[in-house]
C-alpha cells in the first residue's frame, strides 16, 4: 500500500512541484491553506507525511505545527517544515514545536525524495515497536487474571485426600507451567516498562561481590547440568547500580550460560577493572552464534526457529539488554575461542 503525503503549501507552483517529483510513488494529498490542511486532517484521513509550508495567510506552518502535536490522532505523523527562511532560528523554533524535520526552499527532487524515503521508513520502524509494546502489554493483562484461577484450583486439589499419586503428580504440573507463565507475564511487564522508560533505575554504589561472588544457586544448577561454574574477579571492585535490576541482568546471563552450556565443560565469569569502567564477562563452551544472529538475540520477538521453538531465549535477554542500557553501559554478544560470551561494560 502507497503511503500518503499531505503537501501544504499557498504556492501553486510548489505544489505542482510535489505532484512532478511524488505524484506516482505515493498517494499525494495537495492543499493550499493550514485550514484545508486540518480540515483533511480531521477528516480521520490516514497521513503518514506532511510537507508543511512556513510562511501562509490567516494561519502559519508552525501553528499547523503545534496543533497537529496537541492532537494524539496525529502523534506518529511525520511533519518535515518547507521554507525560504534559512535562519538557524527559524529551523530551532520548528524542532521546538515538534517538526521532525526543516527544508529549505527551493529545493532539489532528490533531496526531497530521500527526506520522505527516510522519515517513511522510521515511521514504519516506530510503529512496529508500538505493535510490539501493545503487545507486549496486552499479553501481560490478559494472561494474569486467569491465572489467578488455576493457582486457586491447584492450590483446592492439593489439599483433596483423595487424589492419587498420579493426579497428585498432575496438580504439581500444572503449578510449575502456571508459575513459569506468570513469570513470563511479570517479563513483560518488566520489558514494556524499561522500554518506556516508567521504571525508576534507583542507583546506589555497591560492592560487585553481592552479584558475582554468591551465586551458590548457579553453582548448583550447573552440577546439575554437569558443567562447572568458575569464578574469576579482582577483589574490592564497586559498581554504581540499581541492585534489584542489575541483579536481575546478571542472573539471566549466568542462567543463559549454565543452560546452554556443554556437558563436563566451564563456564566462566571474568571481572575486571578497565580505568574508569568494569568488565563483565560470561562465557560457556557451547554453540557459537553467528554474527547475524548476535543482535537478533536481544530482540524480544525474535525466535530462530518458530516451528520447533519449546523454551529459549525469550524475554531475558532483552531485558538484560535493557537493563544495563538503562545503567548508560552496554551489553554485547560475541564469539570466544570455545563458543558465545556475554560481556557487560559500564562506569564503575
Amino acid at each position: 500500500m502507497k503511503a500518503t503525503i499531505l503537501a501544504v503549501d499557498d504556492d501553486a507552483i510548489v505544489l505542482d512541484m510535489y505532484q512532478a517529483i511524488l505524484d506516482s510513488a505515493y498517494k499525494l494529498h495537495l492543499t493550499s491553506s493550514a485550514e484545508e490542511a486540518l480540515e483533511f486532517l480531521n477528516s480521520r484521513q490516514r497521513v503518514d507525511l506532511i510537507l508543511l509550508d512556513i510562511m501562509m495567510p490567516k494561519m502559519d506552518g508552525y501553528e499547523v505545527c503545534r496543533r497537529i502535536r496537541a492532537n494524539p490522532l496525529f502523534s506518529d505523523v511525520k511533519v518535515i517544515l518547507v521554507s525560504a527562511k534559512m535562519m538557524l532560528d527559524d529551523k530551532l523554533q520548528g524542532y521546538e514545536i515538534g517538526a521532525d524535520d526543516y527544508m529549505t526552499k527551493p529545493f532539489d527532487a532528490s533531496e526531497l525524495l530521500a527526506k520522505v524515503k527516510v522519515f517513511l521508513r522510521l515511521k514504519h520502524v516506530e510503529e512496529l515497536n508500538k505493535i510490539k509494546t501493545n503487545f507486549i502489554n496486552l499479553l501481560y493483562h490478559e494472561t494474569r487474571t486467569p491465572l489467578t484461577s488455576i493457582f486457586g484450583y491447584a492450590s483446592l486439589l492439593r489439599q483433596s485426600t483423595n487424589l492419587s499419586l498420579q493426579e497428585k503428580y498432575f496438580v504439581e504440573q500444572i503449578q510449575t507451567y502456571g508459575e513459569t507463565i506468570l513469570k513470563s507475564c511479570e517479563k513483560t511487564m518488566l520489558l514494556s516498562d524499561l522500554k518506556s522508560g516508567t521504571i525508576a533505575v534507583e542507583k546506589a554504589r555497591i560492592p560487585l561481590s553481592l552479584f558475582i561472588s554468591d551465586q551458590q544457586g548457579f553453582k548448583e544448577k550447573a552440577l546439575k547440568n554437569k558443567c562447572t561454574l568458575q569464578i574469576r574477579s579482582e577483589e574490592d571492585l564497586w559498581v554504581c547500580a540499581d541492585p534489584k535490576l542489575f541483579g536481575i541482568a546478571i542472573d539471566t546471563l549466568l542462567d543463559n550460560a549454565v543452560k546452554f552450556a556443554r556437558e563436563g565443560s566451564v563456564v566462566e565469569v571474568t571481572v575486571q577493572a578497565l580505568k574508569d569502567r568494569i568488565r563483565i564477562k560470561i562465557a560457556n563452551e557451547g554453540d557459537k552464534i553467528s554474527p547475524q544472529e548476535q543482535e537478533n538475540m536481544f530482540d524480544e520477538l525474535w525466535v530462530k526457529d518458530v516451528e520447533h521453538h519449546h523454551q529459549g531465549h525469550g524475554l531475558s535477554l532483552a531485558i538484560a539488554r535493557r537493563i544495563i542500557d538503562a545503567h548508560e553501559g552496554t551489553l554485547t554478544l560475541a564469539n570466544h575461542e570455545n563458543g558465545p560470551a556475554f560481556v557487560i561494560e559500564m562506569a564503575v
